[in-house]
């Protein structure tokens, strides 16, 4: 249980008028705090927008259909190509997986 003495501590006397501003001033500084946010927000996903997405010197602009077709198969092979060792490692891995086919075709042929 609260006494009742705390509670009168709690009570301030005001004015009406008093009041009103606190409650406006109250508002306001919600208002301005959630349209600051809002303002960063739009200005971020513009900037995002212009220079990553639709700007000229976009990323996206610089890697266009007609620039990709019109590249030759070296230097697709350069730009888009995976490293030489991975492509050695693919290599043997393939030639692993033909080997294994062919034993198991042995096997299988070996057991009927």
């Amino acid at each position: 249980m609260v006494p009742l003495a705390s509670l009168n501590d709690l009570v301030v006397d005001r004015e009406n008028a008093q009041q009103v501003r606190e409650d406006m001033l109250d508002v306001l500084t919600s208002y301005y705090k959630v349209s600051r946010k809002r303002f960063v927000d739009n200005i971020c996903t513009q900037v995002v927008g212009h220079f990553l997405l639709d700007g000229e010197a976009s990323p996206l602009r610089v890697f266009s259909s007609e620039l990709v077709m019109g590249m030759d198969g070296g230097l697709l092979e350069m730009v888009a190509g995976e490293e030489a060792e991975t492509r050695v490692k693919r290599g043997a891995l393939e030639a692993e997986v033909k080997n294994l086919e062919a034993a198991v075709k042995v096997l299988r042929v070996s057991a009927c």
